[in-house]
């Protein structure tokens, strides 16, 4: 019984370090710019904003070699109502220490020439 309760809390503890040692960037605003210092081999998150159902997107649209996207993610806050929030999730992990710069554009990606009505930039320090 001893042993279940340590392996339960064991497990329990690794999980949570596992997911604080994640650094995430949240911007609900869509507007402007921040900094973020990761370790080479990293993962780091940027979640941004977005209204999906009205045609509008976030597209990181500048990734430098350092960078690799690995995934992206999308969760809906306003199920089921037209121009309800939906939170656009890009999960990268950091290949080479230096300095970095991720550009995000928001709009009509789906359109031949997109106009793009929002940008933000991640500014990156990896050591």
């Amino acid at each position: 019984m001893n042993r279940k309760i340590f392996t339960f809390f064991l497990c329990a503890a690794l999980f949570t370090m596992s997911c604080a040692a994640t650094p995430v960037i949240t911007d609900t605003s869509g507007t402007g710019e921040e900094s973020l210092s990761v370790k080479k081999g990293q993962a780091f998150s940027i979640r941004l904003d977005s209204q999906l159902s009205t045609g509008f997107s976030w597209k990181a649209v500048e990734i430098p070699d350092k960078i690799i996207l690995k995934d992206e993610n999308i969760r809906t806050e306003e199920s089921g109502r037209t121009g309800g929030i939906d939170i656009q999730e890009f999960i990268f992990t950091a290949r080479n220490s230096g300095k970095a710069v991720i550009l995000f554009k928001y709009g009509e990606h789906w359109k031949k020439n997109p106009e793009y009505i929002k940008t933000f930039k991640v500014n990156l320090d990896i050591k």
